[in-house]
C-alpha cells in the first residue's frame, strides 16, 4: 500500500487522535492554571476571550495553516478556563492526580476509534455514530453521578467525554475525504468542544434554569464529600 495514500485517507484518524489526545492532556493543566489565576466568573470571561481570538486565527488558516493550529490551541486553553469557573464558583479544590485519571476514559474512547478506523474505514459512519451517542449518554450519566455522589471527578470525566465527542465527529467528517483540510476540521472541533463545555457550565451554574425542567442544580452545589 502507498504510505502517502494511507496517511491521506485512513491515517487521518491517527492525525485527529493525536490532536484530540493533546487537547485532553492540555485540558488538565489549563484548568489548574485557570483556577489559580481567575476567580468566579472571570474564568468564563477569559475562555470567551480566547475563543474570540481563535476566530481570526481560524480565518488566517485559509492562507496559512498555522492559523488553524493557533485556533485549536486557543480553544483548548479556553476549555480549561470555562470549566475552572465552575469549580471556582462551587468552591471545589481540584486535585490534578484525580483529573488525570478522569480524562483516561475519553482518551481510551478516542484511541479505540482511531484503531478501528485505521483497520476498517468502511464502517466509519455507523461506528462513529454509535460511539458519539455512547459518549453523550456516558457524559449524562457521569453528570448525574456527580450531582448525587458529590464527586467532582465524575463531572470532569464527563467534560472530557464531551471533548472526545467533538473530535469523534471530526474523525467521521475528515477520514477518507482527501479534499478536506484535516487541520481545518480539527480547528472546528476545537470551537465545538469549547461551545458545548461552556454551555454545560452555564447550565450547572444557573442551577438548571438555562434548560427548563433540568433539576440537577442542588446536587451540584456545595462542597464535594469525596473524590
Amino acid at each position: 500500500m502507498d504510505p502517502f495514500y494511507f496517511l491521506q485517507n485512513r491515517g487521518r484518524s491517527l492525525y485527529v487522535f493525536l490532536f484530540a489526545a493533546a487537547a485532553l492532556v492540555c485540558f488538565v493543566p489549563a484548568t489548574c492554571v485557570a483556577t489559580a489565576l481567575f476567580s468566579r466568573w472571570s474564568g468564563l470571561i477569559a475562555g470567551g476571550c480566547l475563543m474570540l481570538l481563535a476566530i481570526p486565527a481560524h480565518r488566517l488558516g485559509k492562507y496559512h495553516k498555522i492559523g488553524y493550529a493557533i485556533a485549536y490551541l486557543l480553544n483548548t486553553l479556553g476549555n480549561g478556563c470555562s470549566v475552572s469557573a465552575l469549580y471556582s464558583l462551587k468552591g471545589v479544590s481540584l486535585s490534578p492526580s484525580y483529573m488525570w485519571r478522569a480524562i483516561l476514559p475519553a482518551v481510551a474512547v478516542l484511541l479505540i476509534a482511531c484503531i478501528v478506523l485505521l483497520i476498517l474505514p468502511q464502517i466509519k459512519r455507523a461506528f462513529v455514530t454509535v460511539t458519539c451517542v455512547s459518549c453523550v449518554l456516558a457524559a449524562i450519566v457521569l453528570f448525574v453521578l456527580w450531582a448525587t455522589e458529590y464527586s467532582y471527578v465524575f463531572g470532569y470525566a464527563a467534560f472530557a467525554l464531551l471533548v472526545a465527542f467533538y473530535y469523534l465527529c471530526v474523525m467521521e467528517i475528515t477520514v477518507g475525504h482527501t479534499e478536506r483540510s484535516c487541520l481545518r476540521d480539527i480547528s472546528f472541533g476545537g470551537f465545538g468542544s469549547f461551545v458545548i463545555l461552556t454551555v454545560v457550565v452555564l447550565i450547572i451554574l444557573s442551577d438548571g434554569d438555562v434548560l427548563d425542567g433540568l433539576e440537577l442544580g442542588e446536587g451540584f452545589g456545595g462542597r464535594r464529600k469525596k473524590k
